[in-house]
């Protein structure tokens, strides 16, 4: 059998967008055209899908109540995308007067994750972020930062609170300890100011 990357690919871009918040039933498809279902349990820092296996579906249970945020033949259930877009952007600039609706609206219809649709937002005239999954951790995220002096990368957890180090990453391969404020924008200018 030869096996297809790109369903794995596919599969990790899904999950890094998924929130750490629930636990996710996962049903995907081999070669073979059969069904199985993972779980993927809110207290997992790891977790991949086989790489001969596609995802088909996602579906989150809050209360023992599960409902569909992902299919393969529909994308993103736009309730789900918008909570996903709406809490990335907060990790990054905290809640703001940003208007967001249209530009969520954009994205959803251009098939942006809800990565990339946080990441595209304007945050002002002298920063730009880009937020991926860092290292195949579904919840650890890696923050490309332009804008902000020396400082070019932060990574932290999403559960992430006030107080907490997370890492800071400059120019010349240095590496610094931030303290979480608020949200990563607070959080490095009172580091750099």
């Amino acid at each position: 059998m030869t096996i297809d990357n790109r369903f794995n690919q596919k599969a990790h871009e899904i999950i890094s967008n998924l929130l750490p918040i629930a636990d996710y039933f996962i049903t995907v498809v081999d070669e073979e055209g059969s069904e199985s279902t993972l779980e993927l349990m809110r207290t997992d820092r790891l977790f991949s899908v086989p790489f001969d296996k596609e995802i088909i579906l996602i579906e989150q249970r809050n209360l023992d109540v599960k409902y569909p945020i992902w299919a393969k033949s529909t994308g993103w259930d736009k309730e789900a995308y918008e909570e996903r877009v709406f809490t990335f952007s907060n990790l990054l600039v905290g809640p703001s007067d940003i208007e967001k609706g249209h530009h969520i609206t954009t994205s959803y219809d251009d098939q942006c994750t809800p990565m990339e649709a946080a990441s595209s937002f304007s945050y002002g005239d002298d920063v730009e972020f880009d937020i991926v999954p860092h290292c195949g951790s579904w919840c650890l995220y890696s923050v490309d930062i332009e804008g902000k002096k020396s400082l070019h990368n932060a990574c932290f957890y999403y559960e992430i609170k006030n107080g907490d180090i997370f890492n800071g990453y400059h120019s010349k391969s240095r590496k610094s300890g931030y303290t979480w404020n608020k949200d990563l924008l607070t959080s490095i200018e009172i580091e750099l100011d």
